[in-house]
């Protein structure tokens, strides 16, 4: 392959990387009865409680639920559950329905008091004790939570894995050495269960970094991404070691793969938690699982994403968001049609405007369509939002594409004004100078996006390889593609590598 065919790829690679970046909702804050945030979608818990079951508690009574101090959405719902609950007293579930209601909308320590009514009538159903942990997991009361974790073990038949996995995780965040080292036997036990083993290593992996075993830790923390290649929480924690010890190269590699989907990992099914979710149907409620669904990028997430944003449309609360991130997931799952609709949506919400028009924009160079169309877009939103890097890089990659490489250099340029760490310019930067057999100028633009390591970085070193040859310095040409392909391995890029791999046998054959 010619370099110039090697950097038209480059190019083509690069306009498949530009990102369709799902936009996140920042509605107003939902007031709890607390300052504690809501708990995430895997919050830390932590074993086998040395202390015996209780006797049944004195059913305490309903708390004073100040309905009218909640959020206006909630009222309804939580008023219509409260009169259940005070109609039945002696009815465990109603009271549980009540709890569930009130931690779905964040109102977690009135939550808390109204579980423990459900569990003194119910002490041996499961449902009170597992909500009633997760409560107080969001509430930061590690210690409250493993008590009632270890009641819903014995209860919680099928889902027994679940539980203790919640037990160990909140007996690790406890801190003392007693819970650590009742957490490191559940954990271990966790460890043989293939469903579970990846969670477990990461246990393992924290503990281990806690007592500064860091070798042990090290050892647990890559167990868990090699079953879970996509393990965010896992990479992050490998980060913090690597840098611990000193190692900035691997701590970039680490957060670079945990960067790519922070939230992701193997968590196991919450029939429970699942549950309070169904309880809201508010728009806030939609977004936040449709934008937690299309950080995953699969297909079948990408498809959930797209039903829950669909969902929240028309809510005059969602002030427009639901269409914004429509364009970037209808663009995702390659239906342009129903995009360009959400596109042209989304313009009636004018704080949104210049966003809508990037966020198209995108769309359309990802799938090379409507290329005239795309380069107008990046061309409004710049000039609505000139500080938007994203739309100025974007602007320069449309322009490059239409052979304006003039236009696209000023382009790359303004986006290096106002961020001079916006990698996407600096590398189209080189680009052109490699282009126009600038070769000095192009490797004095490449060097620097060596470090940090970030997804983009095998490409970048791959290119810097190229210009090496070019410039007559094979050796370096050699060592610096081979280091390409190394990192691209390690960052689970598989296109990328076998690229570059087949590019390198092509280099090294050369005489």
């Amino acid at each position: 392959m010619s370099v110039g065919a090697v950097w038209g790829l480059l190019l083509a690679v690069t306009l498949g990387a530009v990102p369709a970046a799902v936009v996140a909702a920042q509605p107003a804050a939902v007031q709890s009865g607390r300052s504690a945030a809501a708990p995430s979608a895997w919050p830390a818990w932590p074993a086998w409680p040395a202390w015996s079951q209780p006797s049944a508690p004195a059913v305490p009574p309903l708390p004073t639920i100040a309905v009218d101090a909640f959020p206006e959405a909630s009222r309804a719902a939580i008023t219509a559950a409260v009169r259940a609950a005070e109609a039945r007293p002696s009815d465990a579930d109603a009271a549980g329905a009540l709890a569930m209601l009130l931690q779905a909308w964040q109102q977690f320590d009135t939550a808390a008091l109204v579980y423990q009514r459900a569990q003194a009538l119910a002490p041996d159903n499961v449902d009170w004790w597992y909500l009633g942990g997760v409560t107080d997991t969001a509430r930061a009361l590690p210690a409250a939570a493993a008590q009632q974790f270890a009641r819903a073990v014995p209860l919680a038949r099928d889902a027994t894995s679940l539980v203790t996995l919640r037990l160990a995780d909140a007996r690790l965040a406890e801190g003392d050495d007693a819970s650590a080292e009742a957490a490191q036997a559940l954990y271990g036990k966790l460890s043989a269960q293939p469903d579970l083993a990846a969670a477990a290593w990461h246990g393992l992996g924290r503990l281990a970094m806690r007592r500064g075993d860091t070798a042990a830790a090290g050892e647990a923390l890559q167990k868990a991404v090699t079953l879970s290649p996509d393990f965010g929480a896992a990479h992050y924690a490998l980060a913090q070691l690597h840098r611990r010890a000193g190692d900035l190269a691997a701590a970039s590699v680490s957060l670079a793969r945990q960067q790519r989907c922070p939230s992701c990992g193997p968590w196991p099914d919450d029939p429970w938690q699942a549950r309070v979710a169904a309880l809201r149907d508010d728009a806030f409620a939609l977004l936040t699982r449709g934008i937690a669904a299309a950080a995953e990028r699969s297909t079948l997430a990408t498809t959930e994403a797209i039903r829950l944003h669909e969902a929240a449309l028309g809510r005059p609360e969602t002030g427009g968001l639901a269409h914004l991130n429509l364009i970037a997931l209808y663009g995702r799952a390659g239906d342009l049609a129903r995009a360009r609709q959400h596109y042209r949506a989304a313009l009636d919400d004018a704080s949104q405007v210049a966003e809508a028009h990037r966020q198209y924009a995108v769309v359309l160079l990802e799938h090379q369509q409507q290329m005239d169309e795309a380069l107008r877009l990046f061309e409004r939103a710049t000039a609505l939002a000139p500080r938007d890097v994203a739309a100025w890089q974007g602007r320069g990659t449309a322009l490059e594409t239409r052979g304006r490489f003039a236009e696209a250099a000023d382009a790359y340029r303004m986006a290096l004004e106002v961020a001079p760490d916006a990698h996407q310019a600096r590398f189209g930067l080189a680009r052109l100078a490699m282009r126009d057999g600038r070769v000095d100028e192009a490797i004095a633009m490449l060097e620097p996006l060596r470090a940090p390591w970030q997804p983009e970085t095998p490409r970048y070193l791959f290119a810097l390889s190229t210009a090496y040859l070019r410039r007559g310095r094979r050796g370096e040409a050699l060592r610096t593609a081979t280091e390409a392909l190394t990192l691209a391995r390690r960052l689970g890029d598989e296109r990328m590598a076998t690229f570059i791999d087949a590019e390198l046998r092509k280099l090294e054959a050369r005489p």
